[in-house]
């Protein structure tokens, strides 16, 4: 579970998984069709992922717009660069970037040994969230590309697993929790 100041960093391994899965609707989401797969990154080898509500865990190249702070986020030294013009035209938007409201399932396919043997983990985010998806190497290539499906595609134990692991999610019920309005952090 990913609750209010918390930030998890994933040590991802090539061919695990995250998914960001929602449901369509706040007060129906008892049936597979009552929810959907937002989207979808395959890790690669040097991957790794940051999942955070927290000021001080926001990497120090994503500069965030004043439309996606509140609370927590607004700090003086934040406040005072607003005050000095000094933030983005807009948000900032990248294939590995997701801003996650309250009330996603988080759906990681992970494997806990060097075996490749993949298990499914469900976090569920009970505040809105950054996702950011970063490589060891710094070239530009990756992250224009990062989470983008291999060529050989899913294996046939990684669609099972997670069919299994979307059928646990649908049975969680409705989201404890959502986002009321725009999505922000510190909200």
């Amino acid at each position: 579970m990913i609750r209010d100041d918390c930030t998890r960093r994933l040590a991802v391994r090539a061919g695990e998984y995250l998914m960001w899965v929602q449901a369509k609707s706040i007060v129906k989401s008892n049936a597979p069709s009552d929810w959907k797969i937002r989207d979808v990154w395959e890790f690669k080898d040097g991957d790794f992922c940051t999942i955070t509500n927290r000021p001080c865990d926001v990497p120090e190249w994503m500069e965030l717009h004043p439309t996606e702070v509140a609370g927590a986020f607004l700090t003086q030294e934040y406040l005072e660069k607003l005050n000095r013009g000094e933030y983005p035209s807009e948000p900032l938007q990248a294939a590995n970037i997701w801003r996650v409201p309250a009330g996603v399932r988080l759906l990681w396919l992970h494997s806990t040994d060097h075996a490749g043997m993949l298990n499914a983990e469900i976090m569920d985010l009970r505040s809105c969230a950054l996702v950011i998806g970063e490589n060891t190497t710094s070239e530009f290539d990756t992250l224009i590309t990062y989470g983008a499906p291999s060529e050989r595609g899913a294996s046939e134990a990684v669609i099972k697993l997670t069919q299994r692991a979307f059928q646990a999610i649908v049975e969680l019920g409705i989201p404890r929790c959502s986002t009321a309005g725009d999505w922000r952090l510190g909200g």
